[in-house]
């Protein structure tokens, strides 16, 4: 399997790695507000997330899908509407 930017073949998805995860990037690059796109959403809000679920955070790890897709809405920077592709990357690192 080939990694960032590379097409793999057979197929029209990209493939990159985020937080060592290789992810399908078909949605990443969309735009979302001003400049940020999905991906960039992920980026920001990722250091965040690994210290709640890892109790180093006064906030409480996250135990349902409702819970981190609030968290998300109410974290990310100028967009304040659900991007699923953002919950949905949130989710798969939470095992939910």
């Amino acid at each position: 399997m080939m990694f960032i930017g590379s097409k793999l073949k057979g197929s029209e998805n990209f493939v990159r790695i985020i937080n060592n995860k290789a992810i399908m990037a078909d949605n990443l690059e969309r735009h979302i507000y001003e400049g940020w796109r999905v991906k960039d959403y992920i980026e920001d809000l990722t250091p965040m997330f690994r210290m709640i679920m890892n109790n180093q955070s006064w906030m409480r790890p996250f135990k349902t899908k409702k819970e981190i897709a609030d968290w998300c809405k109410d974290t990310q920077s100028y967009y304040k509407k659900a991007i699923p592709e953002v919950n949905n990357h949130f989710y798969k690192l939470a095992g939910l």
